[in-house]
């Protein structure tokens, strides 16, 4: 299978009058940047679903007319055979959700734990658990594997984030891609949220290398627009204007083409790996 055409996909949603299409995050960044994005009649959209990772904030708004305010997110694991968590179309009506994954649906509870066992309240940040009769009850011959992964009847997805009161998820990031710099966390998605404002970048990733000063150093991969005008030292001071500077980048690496699934995807460990000699 070839990379996604941005193009083929918004004219065969045209054409056919297609009312549902799920895509992972890359690709609705990848028809924005399309240059007939507003021309073509979109209308039909019903389900205009976004999958498979967190869609950065700032693209949320002006995403949402284009694709007739039916922009929806879901959430859910192989272990947990339905969608687990879903961000309807009505609640992007409020930019305080913007950043959210959504909320739990029917069958599913959500909560998250602390690396004791302990679950936290409302606005504290752990590890996302879920439970729910729709939740695996193991891995096929694998004691020792569900053991691990299913604790006191809740299921480890091996992500961090946070509840709000309203019951709203936000997904930080995946547990093993969380980078310990000088002692400090920095979540990957945190800084993508940032650096994917920049004008000139069109996607981005960051992970995190072995630095012998900071045990890991922030490092970012990204592709930039045709016209883009900028370079590494203003991309790393654009991001060290919005947030600390210990989760700047330490490097920025420009390509043509991050390395991406068969869908698009970014693969984060895969540019880890692509970048990590350079």
């Amino acid at each position: 299978m070839g990379q996604p055409s941005p193009s083929a996909i918004l004219e065969a949603i045209s054409s056919m009058r297609a009312t549902t299409i799920f895509v992972p995050p890359t690709v609705c960044y990848m028809m924005l940047e399309d240059d007939r994005i507003d021309e073509i009649d979109l209308s039909s959209l019903r389900h205009f679903i976004i999958g498979g990772a967190t869609i950065r904030p700032d693209v949320v708004a002006r995403a949402m007319p284009i694709f007739n305010h039916a922009m929806e997110t879901c959430f859910g694991q192989t272990e947990v055979p339905q969608i687990a968590i879903c961000m309807r179309a009505d609640d992007w009506q409020d930019p305080a959700n913007h950043a959210s994954t959504g909320r739990a649906t029917v069958m599913t509870q959500i909560g998250i734990m602390d690396a004791a066992g302990t679950l936290l309240p409302a606005g504290e940040t752990g590890e996302l658990v879920l439970a729910g009769d729709l939740v695996m009850k193991g891995y096929y011959k694998m004691p020792e594997k569900t053991a691990e992964t299913i604790i006191d009847g809740w299921l480890h997805t091996g992500d961090v984030g946070y509840v709000d009161e309203r019951g709203f998820v936000f997904i930080k990031d995946r547990i093993r891609d969380v980078v310990v710099t000088g002692g400090f966390n920095v979540y990957p998605n945190d800084v993508e949220a940032v650096l994917g404002q920049h004008p000139d970048v069109v996607e981005c990733v960051v992970f995190g290398l072995p630095d012998d000063k900071w045990g890991e150093a922030v490092h970012a991969a990204v592709e930039l627009s045709k016209l883009a005008s900028c370079d590494e030292a203003a991309l790393i001071d654009f991001v060290k204007s919005r947030l600390d500077s210990i989760k700047a980048p330490k490097r920025i690496h420009i390509t043509d083409a991050l390395p991406r699934s068969p869908v698009g995807k970014v693969l984060r460990r895969e540019a880890k790996i692509a970048f990590a000699t350079h």
